[in-house]
């Protein structure tokens, strides 16, 4: 559950030394968004290819898609690479205001990601 106090006190202290910081409300948006889109999408994800994402559920979709749906939450994509490694499978994803990363390993059958949000412009 997102902690709304702790991000506000994060917040407060980050403001004070950075005059490019983005406004508060936009910041507790974009948290928010990461936890929504962490439970929507990256906690479900059980492998990865070059074309698609799959899910826990038995479906999959298009990776172009999962990155239109990423844009929604993080706005527009500005770097994106899929690359097959001798160890499985990386995308890597920028966005306006965040950045992205889900792994695919082959001999674990696991994925790992994780997104980091920037606040500042």
């Amino acid at each position: 559950m997102l902690d709304i106090e702790k991000i506000k006190d994060k917040y407060d202290k980050l403001k004070e030394n950075s005059p490019d910081i983005l406004s508060l409300e936009k910041v507790i948006l974009l948290e928010k968004g990461k936890e929504e889109f962490e439970l929507k999408y990256l906690s479900k994800i059980t492998k990865l290819d070059g074309a698609f994402i799959y899910f826990k559920n038995g479906t999959s979709l298009p990776i172009d898609k999962f990155i239109k749906e990423s844009e929604i939450f993080f706005g527009e994509l500005t770097f994106l690479e899929k690359k097959e490694t001798t160890d499985g499978w990386i995308i890597k994803a920028a966005f306006s205001f965040s950045l992205m990363s889900i792994y695919y390993y082959f001999d674990k059958k696991n994925v790992k990601y994780g997104i980091n949000v920037y606040w500042d412009r």
